[in-house]
């Protein structure tokens, strides 16, 4: 089934689909419908990982993809699989991709180790570093970018053509481009601030970058590439 899906370009959330087959069959099971609904949750991501495992994508990739917005990116299969491949052609320069993912663990790690934060409370009134308006400047013109090319496939049943993989390509390599932007930050700014208010917005900036390519993929999960050795 998730072979057809991806193969034909059907998009729907497997969640959906199975939460409403499930209503008529519950009275049937022992367990509640949270264990039931958990299990099959289970069960159906492991299916979608190894459905792109077939296309022999790396593991890390493929976790990477699926785990975003809070272990929700296995839902859409043809979303998954377009946002890995995408991943896989920019992976393919190890070098570059790197130096990428090891700035982007960085800003992942220090959002969670600050609670989460999504960026909604940053305020530019607050930035005056050259290196803080760069990066907000570069934020929003991704953000924009982004939006205006994947509101295309907003509430479009089936990716004929196999454009969501385009134009997922063309977010991500936009989403590269801000690592320049956010070393500068590194190396410029004290995010942790002994002023609390700017500490709070600086991770409230971080915060906004890593909700640019949080619904990509979880850098977290990608691991080293091996160097070539020619």
């Amino acid at each position: 089934m998730i072979r057809v899906l991806i193969a034909r370009g059907y998009r729907l959330s497997l969640v959906g689909c199975t939460g409403q087959a499930l209503k008529p069959l519950l009275e049937k099971f022992k367990e509640d419908q949270e264990i039931v609904a958990g299990r099959l949750a289970k069960f159906l991501r492991n299916r979608v990982s190894a459905g792109l495992s077939r296309g022999g994508a790396p593991a890390d990739l493929i976790e990477a993809v699926l785990s975003v917005a809070g272990d929700t990116g296995w839902h859409d299969p043809v979303d998954a699989a377009a946002r890995l491949h995408a991943l896989e052609k920019l992976a393919a320069d190890s070098d570059t991709f790197e130096a990428l993912t090891t700035t982007f663990k960085r800003v992942t790690n220090i959002i969670r180790q600050s609670g989460g934060v999504s960026g909604a409370g940053f305020s530019r009134d607050l930035i005056s570093e050259q290196a803080e308006i760069d990066l907000a400047d570069e934020c929003d013109e991704t953000a924009t970018f982004m939006k205006s090319v994947m509101n295309a496939h907003d509430g479009k049943p089936r990716d004929k053509d196999n454009s969501l993989e385009a134009d997922h390509a063309k977010c991500i390599e936009k989403v590269a481009g801000l690592r320049p932007a956010v070393d500068r930050y590194f190396e410029d700014i004290l995010v942790m601030d002994e002023n609390e208010e700017l500490k709070n917005n600086r991770l409230n900036q971080l915060g906004k970058v890593g909700s640019l390519f949080a619904p990509v993929a979880d850098f977290s999960k990608i691991q080293g590439r091996p160097k070539d050795s020619s």
